[in-house]
């Protein structure tokens, strides 16, 4: 009786498998059946390489990938579900096509995944108006092959590229050019490029120009849940006694209060061992911006200068601070090599970071 039931357990894992393999392809577009798309595989011909989406009946396995990098295939990503993007030319994706039941369809990477739905659509109205995106290309081999690219974006007509970095470049372009952007067979993801601004931590009543909803000062108003500390229950953590104690946190942001170790604000005072630079032309990991400070705040602030009213979930930690706050930007710069990130944040001595 015993092995009857294991044998119907192996069973339903088994069907329970089956079932919940990748049936779409789930892009940030929409779902996509790509069986749908594969119809236009057969109108590609020629020895050039293009960009395409591999994707199986069931959950990837080690040897579904090797089999593709054997076949000559270069594997760029995992996408959901049970999909893999690779590069290479038709008569190769053909090969893949029918070379095992594993594959479920093959089909081109479609330009319409790679613009985000902010943009906005592209019509009569819209093809003029300008924007400024940020263009992620897919990896390449070779550094050799990476700046290939990136010339052929930069010497698209009509287009101004304002900054390139690696994989990434910002670039102002009309809604028209945008789509031929997404034509290019290097380019992965199209979004607007952030704009950040400065804030005004006042609020000012227009009526009397005087200032309104003004803390006390003396922090007696505070209900203990302007943190966010009370809401999480980090008290529950604390009474253990883990306040964060001998260990650093890395924090890659707009930056963090001043930039300077022996002149920031006192909840920080004694706590901040280093600070590193990533953001394009900038001089200083401080924040002009106001976020990274307050999610420092929410990481690992003393509760100094509010007389322990508002403290972060980790108050006893030391933070590595990284800022990617680009003044030509006005906003943030990810770092195209995100190992260059985490890698100085671990050489300083972070084992936990966050983004």
């Amino acid at each position: 009786m015993n092995s009857i039931r294991s044998i119907l357990a192996a069973v339903l894992i088994v069907s329970s498998a089956a079932a919940n393999a990748g049936e779409v392809l789930r892009m940030k577009s929409g779902d996509v059946d790509l069986r749908v798309q594969a119809n236009r595989m057969g109108a590609v011909v020629g020895d050039s390489d293009h960009v395409w989406v591999v994707q199986f009946q069931n959950h990837i396995t080690r040897e579904d990938r090797l089999n593709l990098t054997t076949l000559g295939a270069q594997i760029l990503r995992y996408l959901p579900d049970d999909a893999l993007v690779i590069r290479g030319n038709a008569r190769l994706a053909r090969t893949i096509e029918g070379s095992s039941s594993a594959i479920r369809a093959v089909a081109l990477f479609d330009d319409t995944w790679k613009i985000a739905s902010s943009i906005g659509p592209a019509n009569v109205f819209s093809a003029g108006n300008k924007q400024t995106v940020h263009v992620r290309l897919f990896p390449f081999k070779t550094a050799k092959l990476e700046q290939r690219a990136v010339d052929r974006l930069k010497s698209m007509a009509g287009i101004e590229v304002q900054q390139a970095e690696g994989r990434s470049l910002v670039i102002t372009a009309s809604r028209a050019k945008i789509a031929e952007i997404a034509h290019n067979e290097d380019v992965e993801w199209i979004q607007p490029n952030p704009k950040f601004e400065t804030m005004n931590f006042r609020t000012l009543d227009d009526a009397t120009n005087e200032t309104a909803n003004e803390p006390n000062g003396d922090y007696t108003d505070l209900t203990g849940y302007e943190s966010g500390a009370k809401v999480m229950n980090f008290e529950g953590a604390w009474s253990k006694g883990l306040t964060g104690k001998g260990q650093i946190v890395a924090m890659a942001d707009t930056g963090l209060d001043s930039g300077d170790s022996n002149a920031i604000h006192a909840d920080f005072s004694g706590r901040v061992p280093a600070g590193f630079i990533f953001g394009f032309f900038s001089k200083s990991w401080g924040d002009p911006m106001g976020h990274g400070t307050h999610v420092a705040g929410s990481v690992l602030s003393s509760g100094v200068q509010s007389k322990g009213a508002l403290k972060g979930g980790a108050y006893d930690a030391q933070m590595v601070a990284e800022s990617m706050w680009s003044p030509m930007l006005g906003g943030l710069a990810v770092p195209p090599k995100l190992s260059d990130l985490y890698a100085k944040a671990y050489d300083a001595g972070a084992r936990v970071h966050t983004n």
